[in-house]
């Protein structure tokens, strides 16, 4: 089955998809991938699950764990963890576990599902731009602190290698 569509779903990091008009409306089609997938069957791939009651449940792989916390309705098609907090459905799942982009975990489901995506552009709506400077700025700031950690390391190391006679100069 292959689309042509037009999405306007918002994830977390800021993604809107948006394309060309088609056959479904976004919110369908998002709807008809997730139908087509059961959450235990894709949770049960990185994690093992056992049948309690309604649910699933097993250790959670977004913290370190013995006694299991985590929990998959297949009825509700959601997850969540009573230790971390954690929670959201397949596509949530994938992104935080993968470490995937909302439009990397549409496609990968849409794919696990036959159903094809074609003429599909995701845009980044303002408010991610504000986030990749954040990032941005962060990675900086970063770099800049280990560049002074690294000369303070090193003025060290020169230090005391250095006869007692010569000195550095701050």
């Amino acid at each position: 089955m292959i689309h042509s569509i037009s999405l306007n779903v918002r994830d977390s990091e800021g993604f809107t998809v948006n394309a060309k008009a088609g056959r479904m409306k976004s919110d369908k089609l998002l709807e008809e991938i997730k139908s087509k997938i059961d959450i235990v069957e894709i949770i049960s791939d990185y994690v093992q699950l056992k049948k309690a009651g309604q649910n699933y449940k097993g250790l959670c792989p977004f913290h370190a764990e013995k006694t299991p916390s985590f929990m998959a309705s297949q009825v509700k098609q959601i997850f969540h963890c009573f230790g971390c907090g954690a929670g959201g459905d397949v596509v949530s799942f994938l992104m935080k576990h993968e470490n995937l982009s909302f439009p990397d975990a549409l496609q990968y489901l849409a794919q696990k599902t036959g159903i094809e995506l074609r003429d599909i552009h995701f845009v980044k709506d303002k408010s991610s731009g504000k986030r990749e400077r954040i990032m941005r700025l962060n990675e900086e700031a970063m770099r800049f602190f280990m560049k002074k950690r690294i000369a303070s390391s090193l003025r060290r190391i020169i230090r005391s290698r250095l006869p007692e006679d010569l000195s550095l100069t701050k």
